[in-house]
């Protein structure tokens, strides 16, 4: 057998042997089962994402009794939907503490700005508006540095925006009304269609308040605190705009108006 047949062969043997390696992979890719723990976290992730709380909260909370290492997105995403979890049932101290741990593990999983975001929503919730006003100015300075994007702004803004509109009706409306500072960023700038969504986003947060004006169960005295709020924080809106913008018909427009419509409704209502 001459040179070059023997080169050919073991070319055609080396493929071989590459494919045979790659079938193995797949094999064993296919025959990969989940630990424990990683089907124990589908399976809270499975009742979170169809809101049965109450079955997803055990799970979580094994979860982030153990940690495996520094970077551990599963003990990571547990804790970030516990805080979920605690905000539903008006535990925003337990967030808190919670928030608290996430900041120190400084993980790319959820990242530090993301976790301030919701501390600032919760600690408005549990009447702390100092503390809460402290962690919107290291928001403004990640801002001003540039270390935080208006991209990461509209990311944060919708998951820390789904509120309660619980007994904490009031609290969670300052936070609205501090907060909608980010959302004009965005709203103010070209990103399309992040600018539009969100103003969707914050006219209909401001109609759920709203419609926590029609509630039976609120007394006359708490409605009366929420119209005034309501009217101080839809002012706030004018006070974020970004001087000598070009105004955008489908967004800072849009909500202009809406807020205009709102604020003439609410002013008529005081004098009946």
């Amino acid at each position: 057998m001459d040179y070059k047949k023997i080169s050919i062969i073991s070319a055609l043997l080396i493929s071989l042997l590459f494919a045979g390696c790659a079938l193995l992979d797949e094999e064993v890719a296919v025959v990969h089962k989940p630990t424990e723990r990683e089907q124990m976290f589908a399976d809270a992730e499975a009742f979170f994402k169809t809101n049965n709380f109450e079955a997803a909260k055990p799970l979580y909370f094994r979860l982030s009794r153990n940690v495996d290492d520094v970077l551990d997105p599963i003990y990571d995403q547990s804790l970030w939907r516990l805080v979920k979890i605690y905000e539903k049932n008006d535990e925003s101290e337990k967030a808190l503490l919670t928030l608290d741990e996430l900041s120190i593990r400084k993980s790319s999983t959820i990242p530090l700005n993301k976790i301030r975001f919701s501390q600032m929503k919760n600690n408005f919730r549990v009447t702390n508006f100092f503390q809460a006003k402290e962690i919107k100015k290291e928001l403004d300075r990640e801002y001003k540095n540039k270390t935080l994007s208006l991209d990461e702004i509209y990311e944060y803004l919708i998951e820390t925006t789904e509120l309660v509109y619980d007994q904490r009706l009031l609290e969670e409306l300052m936070f609205l009304g501090e907060v909608q500072k980010y959302f004009v960023f965005v709203m103010e700038s070209s990103m399309s269609p992040e600018n539009e969504e969100l103003t969707e986003r914050l006219i209909n947060t401001y109609e759920h308040f709203f419609a926590a004006l029609k509630r039976d169960a609120l007394s006359s005295e708490l409605k009366k605190k929420l119209s005034i709020s309501l009217l101080d924080q839809l002012h706030k809106f004018d006070q974020y705009r970004i001087e000598n913008s070009v105004p955008n018909e489908k967004t800072i427009t849009r909500f202009s108006n809406y807020s205009d419509k709102k604020q003439k409704i609410l002013s008529e209502s005081f004098r009946q």
